[in-house]
């Protein structure tokens, strides 16, 4: 069981239901990690960490797909569910 609240899109207050909006639009409806719901239950740190991860998968040398396939194996690798 969590020990954290990782809340659903509809569970969320306005400010982070905006920031999941966002994430679902730039990888996929019901793509929101894990680590992002958690986040929500404080939306001003949502906001952030996502504003942060948009700049981290938008610059730089390496395309995104590739840059979010290396996270999907740390996070594999370490025994993440999502």
């Amino acid at each position: 069981m969590a020990r954290i609240k990782l809340p659903e899109k509809n569970e969320v207050r306005k400010e982070a239901k905006d920031v999941y909006e966002e994430v679902e639009a730039v990888r996929g409806p019901g793509k929101v990690t894990c680590i992002f719901k958690s986040w929500a239950n404080y939306p001003e740190i949502l906001r952030q960490n996502w504003n942060r991860m948009k700049v981290l998968l938008s610059t730089g040398n390496f395309p995104k797909d590739f840059k979010e396939g290396i996270s999907v194996l740390i996070s594999a690798k370490a025994g993440c569910e999502a």
